[in-house]
């Protein structure tokens, strides 16, 4: 194979974190990634490839073991999750097959989702693998798949110049005409957190960051929060009305205090934001900010995380340590248990740390900022939260109000959340119509700041560039909130039975084949490995069509 192929299919397995194995008709692998590419010039054993290779079809066994392909292979040991594979053909010839493949339950979801992408990048590999003037048509390839991935990539040179990138990743900074040779800083927070900035401009991100013996640096982003214009995330607390006023004085207020600060707010209301702005506004803004959610932590992990371990004298730093002079925001604090609770009542009086597993007290200094949404004194009263640790946190009390305080704010709101969305998706939209700004503004968003944020962004998506965005760009469920008064006699159903009948309403119109269940996931408004498991769960067969 082609070095620049075989470079390429490497890029391409480490940036969607699959496998990617090639066969000739004898089934000897004459390429892999991963745990097989030990193995190149041996016989593989996936059985799938003799039924690709003698019926000439693109198969996909969406759960190894269990599909009907898997029947007659003897490879008990199989970890496979999915495999999707296609025929090397050359002018009617077959040459060998060519597959994509995981390990893990979480991609096998996201291949399924993307199956008609996925099989398109399959064919288009097979056929330039396959053409004999592969290295003619290579830039075709590069455009055509890595320059189209929805997944953001810059491709950096040994100077952390930008030296090709993709349209998802213009889209975070689209306010360049051109990113080649510009350089990109890089500063590292903590897993797999990065600031990544160029000029004036920062986005915060979470990515991996790849580098190949050419001495080439790929930066694939897997999440991205707001980007923002020199920190100023004044932005993110937009508004003049009663409530963001005093908000906003608070913040000020308490922004160089080293007293903790406990914020509060409703479902979707994005605490910290808050927490930022107090860290950006402080005397530690040049230091580090970081944020820990309790809720998406084990109890051992926790701990560690937050004070360290020194298990066999191998100390692992902690948060806490790490953070010195910075800001450590804890989200959900009325996850943490009792134990982690003591410890940091212990720190907050002291601030001294002891890391798990050790004796050694180590002093650090970290502003603790704190967010809840529920009465942690009601916690205090049933014994899960300690009484000296609520009254340590709450000493300084920030709420953050819901949209629905804020209703003076929301034609400004509607209009910055379409500015960003714009930028960030590169598209020129010609403002809002007073129709649709109306029914956005009077809408009950009971998710706040991230309902609304994800609602705009949609719409965003659903508006042509140069288009005024009107009513017929709303999702159909944000206009049926304004129905649903008028339905409070209707005889309620369980949501189960009307879901479990959806579904067989829709597989009798469009099929069940995998290309109709794509149809059927989109029209239901579910991913396709949703649709799998709800046919699964309500055990739905071709008997139950209609």
């Amino acid at each position: 194979m082609n070095s620049n192929l075989q470079e390429f299919l490497v890029a391409l397995s480490e940036i969607n974190a699959i496998e990617i194995e090639v066969v000739n008709t004898d089934k000897v692998r004459v390429f892999s990634t991963g745990v097989y590419k030990e193995r190149i010039g041996e016989i593989s054993d996936e059985c799938l490839y003799e039924k690709v290779i003698s019926e000439k079809r693109t198969i996909l066994i969406e759960s190894p073991k269990n599909n009907k392909e898997c029947k007659v292979c003897f490879n008990n040991r199989c970890l496979k999750k999915i495999i999707l594979a296609t025929p090397l053909t050359y002018k009617e010839q077959i040459l060998g097959a060519i597959s994509i493949f995981s390990f893990s339950l979480s991609k096998r979801d996201e291949i399924l989702e993307k199956i008609t992408l996925y099989t398109d990048i399959l064919k288009k590999i097979s056929r330039q693998i396959t053409d004999s003037f592969f290295i003619e048509n290579y830039s075709e390839l590069y455009h055509e798949i890595f320059l189209k991935m929805k997944k953001a990539v810059f491709i950096l040179n040994e100077n952390g110049q930008v030296i090709d990138y993709n349209r998802s990743a213009n889209s975070y900074f689209s306010m360049f005409k051109e990113l080649r040779g510009k350089k990109v800083i890089i500063n590292f927070k903590e897993d797999n957190n990065y600031v990544l900035s160029i000029g004036n401009i920062s986005l915060e991100v979470k990515a991996e960051i790849k580098s190949f013996e050419n001495k080439r640096s790929f930066i694939i982003f897997k999440k991205s929060n707001k980007f923002v214009f020199e920190d100023n995330f004044d932005q993110l607390l937009i508004g003049k009305s009663k409530a963001i006023l005093e908000l906003n004085r608070k913040i000020k207020m308490v922004s160089n205090s080293k007293i903790p600060v406990m914020i509060k707010g409703e479902v979707g209301s994005d605490e910290e934001i808050i927490g930022k702005l107090i860290h950006n506004l402080s005397e530690r803004r040049n230091k580090k900010y970081v944020s820990i959610n309790c809720r998406d932590e084990d109890e051992e992990h926790l701990e560690e995380k937050i004070f360290g371990n020194d298990f066999n004298k191998n100390l692992k730093i902690g948060l806490l340590e790490n953070l010195d002079g910075g800001t450590l925001f804890i989200e959900e604090i009325e996850c943490m248990p009792i134990h982690i609770q003591k410890k940091l009542l212990y720190y907050l009086r002291t601030s001294m740390i002891i890391p798990e597993n050790s004796e050694k007290q180590i002093i650090s200094d970290v502003r603790i900022i704190v967010s809840t949404r529920i009465d942690l004194l009601e916690k205090v009263r049933q014994n899960k939260f300690i009484e000296n640790l609520f009254y340590a946190i709450d000493s300084v009390k920030i709420e953050m109000p819901g949209l629905k305080y804020r209703k003076d704010d929301m034609d400004e709101i509607v209009e910055y959340l379409i500015e960003k969305h714009s930028k960030i998706q590169n598209k020129k939209i010609d403002g809002i119509n007073e129709k649709a700004k109306k029914l956005l503004i009077e809408s009950e968003w009971k998710g706040n700041w991230k309902e609304l944020d994800n609602a705009l962004k949609v719409i965003v998506e659903l508006t042509p560039d140069d288009n005024e965005i009107g009513i017929e760009n709303i999702p159909e469920r944000i206009k049926e909130l304004h129905i649903t008064k008028d339905m409070k006699f209707r005889k309620i159903r369980k949501i189960a039975e009307v879901e479990k009948e959806e579904i067989i309403a829709a597989l009798s119109q469009f099929g069940t084949d995998t290309d109709a269940k794509q149809i059927v996931a989109k029209k239901l408004g579910i991913g396709v490995a949703t649709l799998y498991r709800k046919i699964e769960k309500y055990q739905i067969d071709k008997k139950s069509l209609i």
